[in-house]
């Protein structure tokens, strides 16, 4: 029952990429929606059953999980103007080499090894992402600032990682989303002031998508598979979460007739290769491995 609900969300998640494409709402807009909505949906659950967990969070614990959703707000800032600027394959396959990111920035700042197959893993990933990043786009003009755009979601989710790594040993993960999804709420707010995009006056159907993210994508999506790893193996999970490339290129092809360049192809096989060949390197126990990031769809 678990793996299959762990199939569902990474479904669910795969879906935001499709919601995106789907309106010409603001990329800032809709990242805005997507983490109020989220919040709000949890203000109950926080207020109440989480209310004492959350007052008695330390100023140090409270200050991580701050900055992650301020990482957090961005990414999904980036992410969505890639998605708005090149191919639903190249954004989503650029934003999955966070684990890398995640891997790269764990070595430095915590001293975690690295095995040298690791290091392959890492390598040849690279190489993949230079061959997503650099392949051309016929049907948009903006397509090399949507792939760094992509590339730049999947560092600022790593950030977003690497803050709150050490603070997660114990506490909720509703109280852990209920800020961070408060805080890159607040963020994306500032972005559309700072951007002058109105957050009135949008048509009903971007409104229905800005729900969709909120709901199907993060609550159903994110929040489900994060209670997942509580019982299912995290390589099962990295390993599932391979499927979202795959799902958000196939809604691309069945909705928008988008048939990515052979080039992106490649390239993202590659990358997805190297991810499943790190994911299985990691600690087979729940909640182990870096696949509980917030982000990515």
């Amino acid at each position: 029952m678990i793996k299959l609900l762990v199939v569902l969300a990474v479904i669910c998640i795969s879906t935001s990429s499709l919601a995106v494409r789907l309106t010409v709402a603001p990329a800032v807009w809709l990242a805005f929606i997507r983490l109020l909505l989220s919040t709000v949906i949890l203000l109950p659950f926080a207020l109440t059953r989480y209310r004492r967990e959350l007052a008695s969070l330390s100023r140090n614990v409270f200050l991580r999980y701050a900055l992650s959703g301020i990482m957090l707000g961005l990414h999904f800032l980036c992410y969505f103007e890639a998605l708005k600027n090149t191919s639903i394959t190249a954004a989503v396959v650029l934003s999955c080499s966070e684990a890398f990111f995640v891997a790269i920035g764990a070595r430095i700042f915590y001293r975690e090894p690295i095995r040298t197959r690791g290091w392959i893993s890492i390598t040849i990933a690279f190489l993949g992402c230079v061959l997503v990043t650099t392949a051309r786009n016929t049907q948009s003009p903006n397509a090399l600032m949507g792939n760094l755009l992509g590339l730049l979601a999947a560092i600022l989710i790593a950030v977003n990682t690497l803050i709150t790594k050490g603070s997660r040993k114990e506490g909720s993960t509703t109280a852990y989303t209920f800020v961070t999804y408060g805080f890159a709420a607040l963020t994306l707010f500032v972005a559309t002031l700072a951007m002058d995009v109105p957050i009135t006056g949008r048509m009903p159907t971007d409104w229905l998508i800005g729900l969709w993210l909120s709901v199907i994508c993060t609550i159903l999506g994110h929040s489900v598979l994060s209670y997942c790893l509580k019982f299912e193996r995290a390589s099962y999970v990295s390993a599932a979460k391979l499927l979202s490339p795959a799902s958000a290129a196939f809604l691309g092809w069945l909705v928008l007739q988008e048939v990515p360049a052979p080039q992106v192809i490649v390239g993202s096989v590659i990358i997805m290769i190297s991810v499943y060949d790190y994911s299985r390197q990691c600690s087979p126990e729940p909640r182990q491995c870096a696949a509980k990031s917030l982000g990515q769809g």
